[in-house]
């Protein structure tokens, strides 16, 4: 709201031949409406010196950000967990129940406190649509695109069986999971066809039964993407 400031050298003249100046008291009949602030009539005459604006505050050290999913894998979205890095449990669906994110659609969470976070997404039979480990949020909005499902397949071209596999996206700071179930490692010249995961860069990375480990960065995963390993 915006007031006028007041102007002690404007008077209100009294009429000639007035004994006494007559004074006009207004008296609210309710409290002031949410919103506004109450505030006393300056004496007439007085000089008033508005308060100094308070100094602007740092902002505090967790500061609030926001994060947008956009939904574009032709599955609607049903849970959506957010949870710290170093939680142990997932925590609650950060959707309202009955709340979903159709295909096509768009959801804000706002507010979310500067940290590492988890993110899982899940289909509304509680399937696991996406992951991603230890996001850094709240210090800027961040977007996350869902592209269209797709199913990459990866063959192993190396000489020794893949026990561990971890596709992450490439805005991750943590592998996640192994893909790979405990006792069905990829052999020498094997294929591995990986559940449908969004379009979209990853990050790859293999860890051979006897130890070895390899990296590849900011591979674009694809409908038709056939990975190799060990070549």
């Amino acid at each position: 709201m915006i007031r006028a400031a007041y102007d002690p050298t404007r008077r209100w003249a009294a009429p000639a031949g007035l004994a006494a100046l007559a004074v006009l008291i207004f008296t609210a009949g309710c409290a002031p409406a949410r919103g506004m602030l109450a505030h006393a009539t300056p004496t007439r005459g007085t000089p008033t010196v508005p308060p100094p604006l308070p100094e602007t505050a740092p902002p505090p050290a967790a500061a609030p950000g926001t994060l947008l999913l956009r939904n574009s894998t032709g599955i609607e979205i049903c849970y959506v967990n957010v949870a710290p890095s170093e939680a142990d449990s997932w925590g609650p669906n950060q959707l309202s129940e009955g709340e979903t994110i159709p295909d096509g659609g768009a959801r804000a969470f706002t507010r979310v406190p500067r940290g590492d976070y988890d993110l899982l997404v899940r289909d509304c039979d509680r399937k696991v649509i996406a992951q991603a480990n230890r996001v850094p949020l709240g210090d800027a909005a961040f977007t996350w695109l869902l592209g269209e499902m797709v199913a990459p397949t990866f063959v192993n071209r190396g000489a020794e069986a893949l026990c561990e596999l971890y596709l992450s996206p490439s805005f991750a700071g943590s592998w996640g999971p192994n893909l790979l179930s405990e006792g069905e490692p990829i052999g020498p010249g094997q294929p591995f066809n990986l559940r449908t995961v969004p379009a979209g860069m990853y990050d790859v990375r293999t860890v051979t039964c006897a130890g070895t480990e390899a990296e590849a960065r900011q591979v674009e995963v694809t409908a038709d993407l056939t990975y190799t390993f060990g070549e």
